[in-house]
C-alpha cells in the first residue's frame, strides 16, 4: 500500500512550490506451515524442494551477529523433484538430482517457503537455480 499526500504552497518571493510526502507500507509473507500429520513433500510438474541452508549467526572470526544483520541463506540441499511435466504437457528431465547442494536466486517470482516441523524449504522452480 502506497499513498502520496501533495501540498502547494507559496513562499515570500510569490514560487508556488509542489511539496509531496509518501508512506509507504511493507507487507512480508510469512512461510506457509505444513500440518503435523505430514512427513513428507512432494512437488509437482517442474518445482524442486529445497532444503534451506543454516542461518549464519557467527562471522567467520566469532563475531556473533543481531538478527538484524543476518542475511537469509540462497543455498540448500536437494530434496525432492517434482515429475517434470511442463504447462503444454510436455515432460522435460530434470538437471538436478536430489541432496545436490544449490545455489537459488533470493528474488526468484515463483517461489514458496514452506515449514514442516522445525526445518525450513523452500519450493522454485529449477529455472529459478542459478548454481550447483
Amino acid at each position: 500500500m502506497q499513498t502520496a499526500l501533495a501540498f502547494t504552497s507559496s513562499n515570500s518571493f510569490g514560487v508556488t512550490q509542489r511539496v509531496s510526502r509518501r508512506r509507504c507500507v511493507t507487507a512480508r509473507a510469512e512461510a506457509t506451515i505444513i500440518p503435523a500429520g505430514f512427513t513428507k513433500i512432494e512437488p509437482k510438474g517442474d518445482r524442486v524442494v529445497v532444503k534451506v541452508a543454516e542461518q549464519e549467526e557467527k562471522t567467520r572470526g566469532g563475531i556473533l551477529l543481531p538478527v538484524s544483520a543476518q542475511k537469509r541463506p540462497t543455498s540448500g540441499d536437494v530434496v525432492s523433484l517434482g515429475d517434470g511435466r511442463l504447462a503444454d504437457n510436455e515432460v522435460r528431465n530434470f538437471w538436478l538430482k536430489e541432496g545436490q547442494t544449490v545455489l537459488y536466486s533470493k528474488f526468484g517470482f515463483m517461489y514458496t517457503d514452506l515449514k514442516l516441523g522445525e526445518q525450513e524449504f523452500i519450493l522454485i522452480r529449477e529455472d529459478d537455480v542459478i548454481g550447483k
